[in-house]
């Protein structure tokens, strides 16, 4: 539940956070990040 709430304060959008919701706490970080990533280049 924690990297659901990291993303959305990050300013993931509500599609992505969806899209990593109910995987495993690490695979959860590991979208979040990469989602961080990949929106900090727009």
């Amino acid at each position: 539940m924690d990297e659901l709430l990291k993303g959305l304060e990050a300013g993931l959008s509500e599609k992505q956070v969806k899209s990593y919701f109910g995987l495993p706490a690490d695979e959860m970080s590991r979208y979040r990040k990469a989602y961080m990533f990949a929106n900090t280049g727009k």
